[in-house]
Protein backbone atom coordinates (compact mmCIF):
# COMPACT_ATOMS: atom_id res chain seq x y z
CA UNK A 1 0.00 0.00 0.00
CA UNK A 2 2.95 2.31 0.59
CA UNK A 3 3.74 2.02 -3.12
CA UNK A 4 0.15 3.01 -3.96
CA UNK A 5 0.35 6.02 -1.66
CA UNK A 6 3.62 7.06 -3.29
CA UNK A 7 1.94 6.79 -6.69
CA UNK A 8 -0.91 8.98 -5.46
CA UNK A 9 1.59 11.50 -4.17
CA UNK A 10 3.31 11.55 -7.56
CA UNK A 11 -0.05 11.77 -9.29
CA UNK A 12 -1.04 14.78 -7.22
CA UNK A 13 2.25 16.51 -8.01
CA UNK A 14 1.51 16.06 -11.71
CA UNK A 15 -2.07 17.27 -11.25
CA UNK A 16 -0.77 20.34 -9.42
CA UNK A 17 1.58 21.06 -12.31
CA UNK A 18 -1.29 20.67 -14.77
CA UNK A 19 -3.45 23.03 -12.73
CA UNK A 20 -0.70 25.65 -12.55
CA UNK A 21 -0.11 25.42 -16.29
CA UNK A 22 -3.83 25.57 -16.97
CA UNK A 23 -4.09 28.81 -15.02
CA UNK A 24 -0.98 30.10 -16.79
CA UNK A 25 -2.63 29.30 -20.11
CA UNK A 26 -5.55 31.55 -19.15
CA UNK A 27 -3.25 34.39 -18.12
CA UNK A 28 -1.02 34.40 -21.21
CA UNK A 29 -3.44 36.15 -23.62
CA UNK A 30 -4.71 38.69 -21.05
CA UNK A 31 -2.35 41.50 -22.07
CA UNK A 32 -2.90 40.87 -25.77
CA UNK A 33 -6.66 40.89 -25.22
CA UNK A 34 -6.42 44.18 -23.30
CA UNK A 35 -4.53 45.75 -26.20
CA UNK A 36 -7.05 44.26 -28.63
CA UNK A 37 -9.91 45.89 -26.72
CA UNK A 38 -8.05 49.22 -26.76
CA UNK A 39 -7.39 48.76 -30.48
CA UNK A 40 -11.07 48.12 -31.20
CA UNK A 41 -11.96 51.25 -29.24
CA UNK A 42 -9.43 53.29 -31.24
CA UNK A 43 -10.73 51.83 -34.50
CA UNK A 44 -14.26 52.80 -33.52
CA UNK A 45 -13.08 56.36 -32.82
CA UNK A 46 -11.29 56.36 -36.18
CA UNK A 47 -14.45 55.27 -37.97
CA UNK A 48 -16.40 58.00 -36.16
CA UNK A 49 -13.94 60.70 -37.26
CA UNK A 50 -13.92 59.38 -40.82
CA UNK A 51 -17.73 59.35 -40.84
CA UNK A 52 -17.88 62.98 -39.63
CA UNK A 53 -15.33 64.04 -42.24
CA UNK A 54 -17.26 62.27 -45.03
CA UNK A 55 -20.54 63.75 -43.85
CA UNK A 56 -19.09 67.28 -43.71
CA UNK A 57 -17.67 66.92 -47.23
CA UNK A 58 -20.98 65.58 -48.57
CA UNK A 59 -22.84 68.48 -46.98
CA UNK A 60 -20.29 70.95 -48.37
CA UNK A 61 -20.63 69.57 -51.90
CA UNK A 62 -24.44 69.74 -51.65
CA UNK A 63 -24.26 73.36 -50.43
CA UNK A 64 -21.83 74.23 -53.24
CA UNK A 65 -24.29 72.80 -55.76
CA UNK A 66 -27.11 74.77 -54.19
CA UNK A 67 -25.00 77.94 -54.22
CA UNK A 68 -24.07 77.46 -57.87
CA UNK A 69 -27.75 77.09 -58.75
CA UNK A 70 -28.70 80.16 -56.71
CA UNK A 71 -25.93 82.23 -58.30
CA UNK A 72 -27.18 81.27 -61.74
CA UNK A 73 -30.66 82.34 -60.69
CA UNK A 74 -29.26 85.62 -59.33
CA UNK A 75 -27.46 86.24 -62.61
CA UNK A 76 -30.71 85.82 -64.56
CA UNK A 77 -32.67 88.06 -62.19
CA UNK A 78 -30.05 90.81 -62.41
CA UNK A 79 -30.20 90.58 -66.20
CA UNK A 80 -33.99 90.96 -66.08
CA UNK A 81 -33.62 93.97 -63.83
CA UNK A 82 -32.15 96.01 -66.69
CA UNK A 83 -35.20 95.35 -68.87
CA UNK A 84 -37.85 96.35 -66.33
CA UNK A 85 -39.37 99.84 -66.89
CA UNK A 86 -42.09 99.69 -64.25
CA UNK A 87 -40.79 101.09 -60.96
CA UNK A 88 -42.99 98.82 -58.83
CA UNK A 89 -41.79 95.67 -60.62
CA UNK A 90 -38.23 97.00 -60.42
CA UNK A 91 -38.52 97.49 -56.65
CA UNK A 92 -40.09 94.06 -56.16
CA UNK A 93 -37.41 92.31 -58.17
CA UNK A 94 -34.70 94.30 -56.42
CA UNK A 95 -36.01 93.04 -53.07
CA UNK A 96 -35.98 89.47 -54.40
CA UNK A 97 -32.42 89.93 -55.60
CA UNK A 98 -31.29 91.26 -52.20
CA UNK A 99 -32.99 88.36 -50.49
CA UNK A 100 -31.25 85.92 -52.82
CA UNK A 101 -27.89 87.60 -52.16
CA UNK A 102 -28.40 87.20 -48.41
CA UNK A 103 -29.34 83.58 -48.93
CA UNK A 104 -26.20 83.06 -50.99
CA UNK A 105 -24.07 84.67 -48.28
CA UNK A 106 -25.63 82.28 -45.76
CA UNK A 107 -24.83 79.38 -48.08
CA UNK A 108 -21.23 80.57 -48.38
CA UNK A 109 -20.98 80.80 -44.59
CA UNK A 110 -22.41 77.29 -44.25
CA UNK A 111 -19.91 76.02 -46.81
CA UNK A 112 -17.05 77.54 -44.80
CA UNK A 113 -18.40 75.92 -41.63
CA UNK A 114 -18.58 72.52 -43.34
CA UNK A 115 -15.05 72.96 -44.65
CA UNK A 116 -13.86 73.73 -41.13
CA UNK A 117 -15.76 70.73 -39.73
CA UNK A 118 -14.16 68.48 -42.38
CA UNK A 119 -10.68 69.82 -41.52
CA UNK A 120 -11.24 69.26 -37.80
CA UNK A 121 -12.51 65.73 -38.43
CA UNK A 122 -9.54 65.09 -40.75
CA UNK A 123 -7.05 66.09 -38.03
CA UNK A 124 -8.91 63.94 -35.51
CA UNK A 125 -8.92 61.04 -37.98
CA UNK A 126 -5.16 61.38 -38.45
CA UNK A 127 -4.61 61.25 -34.68
CA UNK A 128 -6.80 58.17 -34.32
CA UNK A 129 -5.08 56.55 -37.31
CA UNK A 130 -1.70 57.03 -35.63
CA UNK A 131 -2.99 55.42 -32.46
CA UNK A 132 -4.57 52.55 -34.40
CA UNK A 133 -1.32 51.89 -36.27
CA UNK A 134 0.69 51.83 -33.03
CA UNK A 135 -1.82 49.55 -31.27
CA UNK A 136 -1.99 47.20 -34.24
CA UNK A 137 1.80 46.84 -34.15
CA UNK A 138 1.78 46.26 -30.38
CA UNK A 139 -1.12 43.81 -30.57
CA UNK A 140 0.60 41.83 -33.32
CA UNK A 141 3.77 41.56 -31.22
CA UNK A 142 1.87 40.61 -28.04
CA UNK A 143 -0.36 38.16 -29.88
CA UNK A 144 2.65 36.46 -31.44
CA UNK A 145 4.32 36.20 -28.02
CA UNK A 146 1.11 34.85 -26.47
CA UNK A 147 0.72 32.18 -29.15
CA UNK A 148 4.33 31.07 -28.74
CA UNK A 149 4.02 30.99 -24.94
CA UNK A 150 0.72 29.11 -25.15
CA UNK A 151 2.24 26.55 -27.49
CA UNK A 152 5.12 26.00 -25.05
CA UNK A 153 2.76 25.58 -22.08
CA UNK A 154 0.52 23.22 -24.05
CA UNK A 155 3.56 21.12 -24.91
CA UNK A 156 4.45 20.94 -21.21
CA UNK A 157 0.85 20.00 -20.40
CA UNK A 158 0.87 17.27 -23.04
CA UNK A 159 4.05 15.86 -21.51
CA UNK A 160 2.57 16.08 -18.00
CA UNK A 161 -0.65 14.46 -19.19
CA UNK A 162 1.36 11.60 -20.68
CA UNK A 163 3.19 11.15 -17.37
CA UNK A 164 -0.10 11.30 -15.51
CA UNK A 165 -1.58 8.57 -17.67
CA UNK A 166 1.45 6.37 -16.99
CA UNK A 167 1.29 6.93 -13.22
CA UNK A 168 -2.50 6.64 -13.02
CA UNK A 169 -2.31 3.31 -14.85
CA UNK A 170 -0.33 1.89 -11.93
CA UNK A 171 -2.87 2.96 -9.28
CA UNK A 172 -5.58 0.51 -8.29
CA UNK A 173 -8.84 1.50 -9.97
CA UNK A 174 -10.89 1.82 -6.80
CA UNK A 175 -8.16 3.95 -5.18
CA UNK A 176 -7.86 6.08 -8.30
CA UNK A 177 -11.64 6.67 -8.31
CA UNK A 178 -11.47 7.65 -4.64
CA UNK A 179 -8.56 10.03 -5.33
CA UNK A 180 -10.29 11.70 -8.28
CA UNK A 181 -13.59 12.02 -6.43
CA UNK A 182 -11.91 13.76 -3.49
CA UNK A 183 -9.83 15.93 -5.85
CA UNK A 184 -12.97 17.10 -7.69
CA UNK A 185 -14.75 17.94 -4.44
CA UNK A 186 -11.83 19.43 -2.48
CA UNK A 187 -10.51 22.18 -4.71
CA UNK A 188 -8.19 19.97 -6.73
CA UNK A 189 -6.27 18.56 -3.77
CA UNK A 190 -7.08 15.01 -2.70
CA UNK A 191 -3.88 14.16 -0.86
CA UNK A 192 -2.64 16.04 2.21
CA UNK A 193 0.52 15.77 4.25
CA UNK A 194 0.38 15.05 7.95
CA UNK A 195 3.18 16.64 9.96
CA UNK A 196 3.70 16.22 13.70
CA UNK A 197 0.25 14.69 14.01
CA UNK A 198 -1.48 17.61 12.25
CA UNK A 199 -3.36 17.43 8.95
CA UNK A 200 -2.00 20.20 6.73
CA UNK A 201 -5.25 20.25 4.75
CA UNK A 202 -7.57 21.34 7.56
CA UNK A 203 -4.93 21.97 10.31
CA UNK A 204 -6.66 19.64 12.75
CA UNK A 205 -4.88 17.13 15.00
CA UNK A 206 -5.11 13.54 13.86
CA UNK A 207 -6.15 11.02 16.57
CA UNK A 208 -2.99 9.34 18.02
CA UNK A 209 -4.02 5.81 17.04
CA UNK A 210 -4.76 6.90 13.47
CA UNK A 211 -1.46 8.79 13.34
CA UNK A 212 0.43 5.66 14.37
CA UNK A 213 -1.31 3.63 11.64
CA UNK A 214 -0.58 6.36 9.13
CA UNK A 215 3.16 6.16 9.80
CA UNK A 216 3.22 2.47 8.98
CA UNK A 217 1.96 3.28 5.47
CA UNK A 218 0.21 -0.07 5.06
CA UNK A 219 -3.32 1.32 4.48
CA UNK A 220 -5.11 4.32 2.99
CA UNK A 221 -6.51 6.67 5.62
CA UNK A 222 -8.58 9.79 5.20
CA UNK A 223 -8.68 12.75 7.55
CA UNK A 224 -11.71 12.55 9.88
CA UNK A 225 -12.27 16.29 9.39
CA UNK A 226 -11.53 17.22 5.75
CA UNK A 227 -11.92 13.70 4.28
CA UNK A 228 -8.74 13.98 2.21
CA UNK A 229 -6.33 11.08 1.84
CA UNK A 230 -3.55 11.51 4.38
CA UNK A 231 0.13 11.06 3.62
CA UNK A 232 2.80 11.05 6.30
CA UNK A 233 5.34 13.80 5.58
CA UNK A 234 8.55 11.70 5.94
CA UNK A 235 7.21 9.41 3.21
CA UNK A 236 6.73 12.45 0.99
CA UNK A 237 10.26 13.65 1.69
CA UNK A 238 11.60 10.19 0.97
CA UNK A 239 9.68 10.20 -2.32
CA UNK A 240 11.20 13.52 -3.33
CA UNK A 241 14.67 12.23 -2.53
CA UNK A 242 14.07 9.02 -4.46
CA UNK A 243 12.82 10.91 -7.50
CA UNK A 244 15.83 13.23 -7.37
CA UNK A 245 18.16 10.25 -7.20
CA UNK A 246 16.39 8.57 -10.12
CA UNK A 247 16.94 11.66 -12.33
CA UNK A 248 20.54 12.22 -11.17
Amino acid sequence: MREQLLLLYELQEIDSQLLVRSERLKEIPVKANEIKAELEKAQQALRGAQSREDEANRDRRKLEQDLAAEKEKLKKWEARLNDIKNSREFAALSREIEGLKRQNRDLEESILQKMQAAEDASRERAQHQGKVDALQKEFHARDTEAKQASAAVKAEMDQAASSRQSVAGKVKKNLLRQYEYIRDHKGGRALVLVKDGCCLGCHMQVPPQLYNELQRGDAVHTCPMCQRIMFWEPLAQRTVEEQAAAHA
